[in-house]
């Protein structure tokens, strides 16, 4: 009976060990939790969404109307709200932008920020697109966001979707502190971009950011995220990209499981 008990703990323990360090969350940037406003060009269904190509306005088409992007640009693929960040407004500008396919017409691409699953959807009718989407976020000159200080080592956002090798997708951020507006502050940013081939956790440390000068990742007030199809370089061809949906992409520093240490004197308790 004893030494059942004993090897009971010990396999206890090297399950309790062998469980992965976590990361912590220390600023999200964007939570997911506000919508993007009414479509303009879809006066019928208003719906919360940027769109390229074509889109129906109404629950089907017919009887609904097809709307074409390309006969009201700007405001079918972008647009610029506010949302609260660190008790800061920032403005948001989220910019859809599509290739053309075979025929010389822009893939059928819709975007929109669902508030209930916290996250960003971007989809089209054929599950198949190329094009990329581009959020900016300006808290102007003060916002200053320090991932330093904030003891921050990576970004982190999780993709869902069919995301593989042979349809991958290109992710490109860039940090940077505006100060005061001139031509020599502007200098200070920092840009790091890579290459997702399948769905989970995209990781990317602090250190993979290319600075320019001294920056130093402190006093941010101007955060751009990318995410598109990828263009092979060396083949110079594009893949198409599947429906996917990211989670918030926030600012993380690694911990250790905070359990282990209470859940170590549980299993002697327990096995006694």
């Amino acid at each position: 009976m004893l030494r059942q008990r004993v090897t009971l703990l010990w396999v206890s323990v090297l399950v309790l060990l062998a469980r992965p360090a976590y990361s912590t969350p220390v600023w999200v940037w964007d939570p997911y939790e506000q919508a993007l406003p009414a479509n303009s060009c879809l006066p019928v269904s208003q719906e919360p969404i940027l769109f390229t190509g074509q889109h129906c306005d109404g629950p089907a088409c017919p009887p609904g109307s097809l709307v074409d992007a390309t006969l009201c640009w700007l405001a079918s693929n972008s647009i610029n709200d506010r949302i609260e960040l660190g008790g800061r407004m920032v403005d948001r500008i989220t910019w859809l932008n599509a290739d053309y396919d075979l025929s010389g017409k822009p893939y059928s691409i819709t975007t929109r920020i669902n508030p209930l699953s916290r996250k960003l959807e971007l989809s089209s009718p054929e599950g198949s697109w190329r094009g990329e989407i581009n959020i900016t976020y300006d808290g102007g000159t003060g916002w200053d966001v320090s991932p330093t200080a904030m003891g921050a080592t990576e970004i982190r956002f999780r993709i869902e979707g069919a995301v593989s090798p042979e349809r991958p997708l290109r992710y490109y951020l860039l940090l940077e502190d505006t100060g005061d507006g001139t031509e020599e502050s502007l200098e200070f940013m920092s840009t790091a971009e890579g290459v997702i081939q399948a769905p989970g956790d995209v990781v990317i440390p602090l250190s993979d950011f290319k600075g320019q000068y001294e920056f130093d990742l402190n006093g941010l007030d101007w955060i751009v995220f990318t995410l598109g199809t990828y263009r092979n370089p060396e083949t110079n061809q594009t893949s198409n990209g599947p429906d996917i949906s990211i989670g918030p992409v926030r600012f993380e520093t690694p911990g250790p499981v905070s359990a282990r240490k209470t859940s170590w004197g549980k299993l002697k308790a327990s096995y006694r």
